[in-house]
């Protein structure tokens, strides 16, 4: 028998799903039902490589492509191989990746102003160094150029503004790819990560996607862990089954991610998924 938290799980994703409907976001609710099982893992591979096609050596587009395989549990083969032989040729020399028309940051020179944007070098290195870390065709040398490129411009600043990109992002990494730096920058992401979620600078969608990401139900540094987050996740969302306030924007990818956290982040003993 499934327990009360259980059926307001349960409850909570089919809300959702009716939430992407509604707003006509088709990819994002492949995604979901990809992640619940709904669907085959081969309907979201071929609904994603024409868009990789047509951008070939576009930084964001690979991110898009590498984030919706790794929640599908995709990042073994197939597509995620073509996006990372991809990003092994379109690596600078300094070991970053860029948005198409930005200039990455050198090194000695002072990074943009937090708070760090999608588009941002930093972040996009941070990102998707990390999935390709996860990837049949990761390399070594090309994670090594990234960690480097990140090592060189850390800086507690980056995350102590509160910003989720660079927590995000150098939170995914250095969870996912070794590297001297791991234990320290991870308190860091840790400390500023409960930091900002206790102030409101975001809200537990965005918080719980740091963990989903890193594969964790927790951070070094923080007491904030996922038996928190779930119940704020269920109390946050919204009538119409989005998150977080319909007033809010960026509302279909942050019901994406309340949704994927509300399975991935479930107490170990009694997690059950379609997966």
């Amino acid at each position: 028998m499934e327990t009360r938290s259980a059926e307001d799980a349960s409850s909570a994703l089919a809300g959702a799903q009716r939430f992407l409907a509604a707003q006509g976001a088709s990819p994002e609710l492949l995604r979901l039902r990809v992640f619940l099982g709904e669907a085959p893992q081969s309907a979201l591979e071929e609904t994603l490589a024409p868009r990789l096609g047509a951008t070939r050596g576009d930084a964001c587009v690979a991110l898009e492509v590498l984030e919706a395989l790794a929640d599908a549990g995709s990042l073994r083969g197939g597509l995620a191989d073509r996006v990372a032989e991809s990003l092994r040729a379109s690596q600078e020399p300094d070991g970053s990746w860029c948005a198409p028309g930005s200039a990455q940051p050198r090194v000695g020179e002072s990074v943009r102003p937090p708070p760090l944007g999608s588009r941002d070098a930093l972040f996009l290195t941070a990102m998707l160094g990390a999935f390709l870390g996860r990837t049949a065709r990761s390399h070594a040398a090309a994670l090594s150029r990234a960690g480097g490129y990140l090592a060189a411009h850390w800086s507690p600043e980056l995350v102590q503004t509160g910003s989720w990109h660079a927590i995000c992002g150098y939170a995914h990494f250095f969870s996912n790819v070794p590297h001297d730096l791991s234990d320290a920058v991870l308190q860091w992401c840790g400390r500023e990560l409960e930091r900002a979620y206790r102030v409101g600078a975001f809200g537990p969608a965005r918080a719980a996607r740091v963990f989903t990401l890193c594969g964790a139900h927790a951070l070094p540094g923080a007491k904030l862990a996922a038996p928190e987050l779930i119940p704020a996740l269920l109390r946050t969302q919204s009538a119409d089954g989005g998150w977080p306030a319909p007033t809010t924007p960026l509302r279909v990818l942050e019901t994406l991610w309340a949704a994927l956290a509300l399975v991935q982040l479930r107490p170990r003993s009694g997690r059950s998924t379609a997966r």
